[in-house]
Formats: C-alpha cells, sequence, structure tokens
C-alpha cells in the first residue's frame, strides 16, 4: 500500500495531503505561498503532524500558479528525494482529449479524472473556488471543454473596490430577501452563484442533451450546493483524490477508482 504525498496549489491557497492507499489520512491548507523557505516551512510542518511520513513512497502536484511549480518540484526532490509527478495532459489520465487543450489548469484536469473514476460518466464538474469552472464530460468519456467565470469571493471583492459598498463574509444569509445591505449582498454571493451555475448547466444541456451527473468541488461548495438544484453530489476533496487516482494510473499503469 503505498504512502503518498498530494499538493494541489492554487492561486489562494495550497491543499497538501497524505494518502495510504486509497484513504486519505491526513489533509492541510496554507495559503499559497510563493517562495521556497515558505513551502518548506509548510511541508515540515506537514510531515511533523503525521507519523509515517518516513514512508512516503512518492508525490503529484497540481499547480495552476507557474511561478510555485518548480518550487514544489524542487521541495519534493530536496526534501522528499523523489520526482514528483506533475498533472498535466502529458500523462496517462484515462480521460480523451478530443483536441489539445491550451492552457488548461491541471486542477480541471485532475478534477475530471477524479469525477469520471468516481461518478462515471457524462458528467458535470463544478469548481467553485477562485474561478468557477464548470468541466464537461460527454456520454463516451471525452472531455469537451468548459465554462468558466469569476468566483464568488473574487467577485464581491471586485465589487467591493468599485463601489462604497461595505466589506462582508460569504455565509448563508436568512433568506433570499435581506434585511441589511449585508444581509443583501450576502444573498446576492450565495443565491447569485447557484444560479449562475443552474442556469450554465441548463444552457450546456441544451447544446448536450445527456443524463449528466453533477458534482461539486471548491471551498465554496458546501455553501452553494444546496441552493443549485443541478448539483447532485457535493465532494470537497475531489481535487486531491484526483492527484491519489494519477498516481495509480501512472504508477501502475492500470485505473483506479
Amino acid at each position: 500500500m503505498d504512502t503518498l504525498l498530494v499538493i494541489d496549489a492554487g492561486n489562494t491557497h495550497i491543499k497538501w495531503g497524505i494518502y495510504e492507499g486509497p484513504t486519505l489520512r491526513f489533509h492541510w491548507r496554507t495559503p499559497t505561498a510563493r517562495t521556497y523557505p515558505e513551502l518548506e516551512a509548510a511541508l515540515r510542518r506537514l510531515l511533523e503532524h503525521h507519523p509515517l511520513h518516513n514512508q512516503l513512497d512518492g508525490a503529484v502536484i497540481s499547480s495552476v500558479v507557474p511561478a510555485v511549480t518548480p518550487l514544489l518540484i524542487d521541495l519534493c526532490r530536496r526534501s522528499l528525494d523523489c520526482d514528483p509527478l506533475v498533472a498535466g495532459t502529458d500523462i496517462e489520465t484515462g480521460v480523451s482529449f478530443p483536441y489539445r487543450p491550451v492552457n488548461l489548469g491541471s486542477d480541471r484536469i485532475v478534477n475530471v479524472v477524479a469525477g469520471i473514476n468516481l461518478y462515471g460518466f457524462p458528467l458535470i464538474v463544478v469548481d467553485l473556488g477562485t474561478a468557477t469552472t464548470l468541466d464537461v464530460v460527454d456520454e463516451e468519456g471525452r472531455f469537451v471543454g468548459g465554462v468558466i467565470f469569476p468566483g464568488i469571493q473574487t467577485a464581491a471583492e471586485a465589487l467591493i473596490r468599485r463601489t462604497a459598498l461595505p466589506r462582508f463574509t460569504i455565509e448563508r444569509p436568512d433568506g433570499i430577501i435581506g434585511r441589511s445591505t449585508v444581509a443583501g449582498l450576502q444573498a446576492g454571493a450565495i443565491y447569485g452563484a447557484a444560479g449562475q451555475v443552474d442556469g450554465l448547466v441548463r444552457h450546456i444541456r441544451r447544446e448536450y442533451p445527456h443524463p449528466f451527473r453533477m458534482v461539486a468541488t471548491g471551498g465554496f461548495a458546501p455553501l452553494i450546493a444546496p441552493h443549485a438544484g443541478s448539483i447532485h453530489h457535493v465532494h470537497p476533496r475531489l481535487t486531491l483524490d484526483g492527484l491519489r487516482i494519477l498516481w495509480e494510473k501512472n504508477r501502475r499503469g492500470g485505473t483506479s477508482r
């Protein structure tokens, strides 16, 4: 049973996890560091909290921050004495790409891999993070593309910067009609994001009339999913599971679920 370090470097946070076989034993989230010493300190804290750190068999990285990717690769080589697997379309994914995706974020590739292996296809994966993405897999298991728009926090911050409206936390309001400015902003953020997701899924189904399963992931998925009728499943750590699945596919050349 392999013990594996997985690293998901996003624009806002880096998610670290340790798997023993298919089981996620420990996970940790840190702000996205931009220097090697900060990354090294974060990894050291993670390994200090996990008793099996001397038994790690390898590492897998997904990074959407180009400046951080080589630092994480170097970190694995120097601290773990291993060459990490880096997620992308140039490794075995088990997913058919009818075209060569240009600038396709590795997190989207990883989420699609995890979604197909865990939920089957046809499938739509929605990731509710710094950006919101909807990625579509057709009835033959082919990635056909997706939709990208600003994430809930990103849109809220842009609104605050360009207006005199007050800052507010993204949390579930008492109802759709806010009885204060802050409550109105919260309702607009939560229900607006849910409505965007549902509306886009309707448009996708018009172009691709398939019985899609819909899985949501990302930091805001638990907040948005209860208000989005199109979402069937919530899987907060889908990306980490996808990294583990990619390791299995590329380590053994087989299929993992």
